[in-house]
């Protein structure tokens, strides 16, 4: 009699459930690693610029992908953010006071911007804000204001048209119109300094602070560069025919001078042809010309 050995049972719980049992445990564990990388934090720098450049500039610097429409950030202006945020308090630092807001997907780890509405149905940002960073200047929280005024000169306020006023740290800027007049449109904090120059006047800056409704009106006068030249003499056409005619009336004998500045008003060729023209001077003519 030959002894078979019996082959082992599969397990038929394994056989059934096994992969089963894998692919979810892979999936449960999936998300939260994604998520993990997307909630670790990075040194960003983000200047205040328009909203769709800023978020495109966060998902670079932190590699998170950013949902948003051009509709919801055209004419928006964010804050500034410096130091070490993840991208959600990264986001939602610089969408402070603008409205809008960021929610990140649990599963993805992607940040979707989205309307902030209050119960009264209008857009408000009352999420509590993550403490500046060490290194961080805090930013303005209210709404982006507005700088116009007139630029004139100081003496005779005519108008400077094509003058540059810009603010100081910022990209800003505008060139004053026919009428004297500038604008510059959503500036991102209540306070700082502006700029006005022009060719040939003195550049000037004057600090601002933008009103309670978020204007500011200012007129600005410049003066002129004074430029320091060595002394010269000017001798005028009068002043040398004036000096030939008393040289000639205070002379011991007959002269007549005629001073060089007149001479060069001659339509004459040459000086012999010029000569010709005091009375007693007679010259000869050789090839056309006198002699």
């Amino acid at each position: 009699m030959t002894n078979h050995p019996i082959p082992a049972r599969p397990n038929r719980l394994f056989s059934r459930f096994g992969p089963l049992a894998v692919l979810i445990t892979l999936i449960g564990i999936l998300p939260g690693v994604s998520l993990a990388a997307e909630t670790a934090k990075k040194i960003v720098d983000i200047p205040a610029a328009e909203a769709a450049v800023a978020l495109k500039s966060l998902a670079q610097q932190t590699g998170v992908e950013i949902l948003f429409t051009t509709e919801m950030t055209a004419r928006v202006r964010t804050q500034p953010a410096q130091g070490s945020y993840t991208a959600l308090e990264a986001a939602r630092r610089i969408l402070a006071g603008t409205g809008l807001t960021a929610e990140q997907d649990a599963r993805t780890g992607a940040l979707t911007i989205i309307h902030l509405v209050s119960p009264s149905g209008k857009n408000a940002d009352s999420r509590p804000q993550p403490a500046p960073a060490a290194n961080e200047v805090p930013a303005s929280s209210g709404a982006p204001g507005r700088l116009s005024g007139r630029v004139t000169d100081a003496s005779s306020r005519a108008h400077l048209t094509g003058a540059t006023v810009s603010i100081l740290g910022s990209s800003l800027s505008a060139i004053v119109q026919r009428d004297g007049t500038f604008q510059i449109s959503d500036v991102p904090s209540a306070t700082g300094t502006i700029v006005v120059s022009y060719v040939g006047y003195v550049d000037r800056s004057l600090p601002f602070a933008v009103d309670a409704d978020g204007t500011k009106v200012l007129d600005i006068a410049l003066s002129p560069e004074v430029l320091s030249l060595a002394a010269f003499v000017v001798d005028g056409v009068r002043e040398g025919q004036a000096r030939a005619i008393n040289e000639q009336r205070s002379a011991t004998n007959l002269k007549n001078i005629v001073a060089a500045d007149a001479i060069g008003n001659f339509p004459d060729i040459n000086a012999a042809e010029a000569l010709k023209r005091m009375p007693g001077v007679s010259t000869v003519r050789q090839r056309g010309e006198d002699r």
